[in-house]
């Protein structure tokens, strides 16, 4: 999705209204970490990855 050298982020699902679907914090992350979405309608979304300074956003579809 980009490239973060900081280990805490947090991860966020947008849904196309720009309401928050899901916020998820990640301290000591790995290079690698698993977001469950089966709780999460079908849809556009924007996923959102923020540390202290840098902001990634991409958007997801879920089918």
């Amino acid at each position: 999705m980009g490239s973060i050298s900081e280990t805490n982020y947090t991860f966020s699902l947008i849904d196309i209204n720009g309401r928050k679907v899901m916020e998820h914090s990640f301290r000591d992350a790995k290079l690698i970490e698993s977001v469950s979405v089966l709780d999460i309608a079908k849809g556009i979304y924007l996923s959102v990855l923020e540390t202290s300074d840098k902001r990634i956003t991409k958007k997801v579809i879920i089918e």
